[in-house]
């Protein structure tokens, strides 16, 4: 079972989901974010993580009225942009990290703005395109082929040869 499985069924569920009205749905994800964060350690970035995703989710659903006038391209892409900043806050070890990465992200530095740089802006473009691109679901039979095989040999030898002799370590070792 995963861990969102479990938020879901025994805690969000546990606690009436959204069958009691609309407050009650509020604090049952903000509830489940925030245990969701705290699982992941006892880090107050973590804690904040899942608060500021039980918040989206929140937020979300009230201006689903307005969202859902949207295009899809602009909807996945403003969504994109908010989940990677949770994701800062998740990787730094504390919140002057995660403001300095903020920051960088957005182009700014000590000196005020510098621009944000184009491979940032080439690479954010590149993941927007394929979050429209690709499918919803993952879901399909591989046949192993040779010209598959050699396609996923060189990946990897690709993905090692990024990883510049450093040993990355499994991120829940951490913990």
């Amino acid at each position: 079972m995963s861990l969102s499985s479990w938020l879901r069924d025994y805690v969000y569920i546990s606690l009436g989901g959204n069958r009691k009205g609309t407050m009650r749905t509020r604090f049952n994800l903000l509830l489940a974010m925030f245990l969701g964060g705290l699982w992941h350690g006892a880090n107050w970035t973590f804690v904040v993580w899942g608060l500021y995703h039980g918040a989206l989710l929140i937020v979300d659903r009230a201006a689903e009225p307005l969202t859902s006038r949207l295009p899809k391209l602009v909807f996945r892409g403003f969504t994109f942009l908010l989940v990677i900043v949770g994701w800062v806050l998740f990787r730094s070890s504390d919140f002057h990290m995660a403001a300095v990465w903020l920051t960088k992200m957005v182009g700014l530095g000590p000196s005020g703005a510098t621009g944000v740089s184009a491979f940032f802006l080439a690479v954010l473009l590149v993941c927007v395109a394929a979050s429209n691109v690709l499918p919803a679901s993952w879901d399909f039979e591989i046949r192993p082929t040779v010209r598959w095989a050699a396609a996923c040999a060189v990946s990897f030898f690709v993905a090692y040869l990024f990883m510049n002799g450093r040993e990355t370590v499994f991120l829940y070792y951490q913990f």
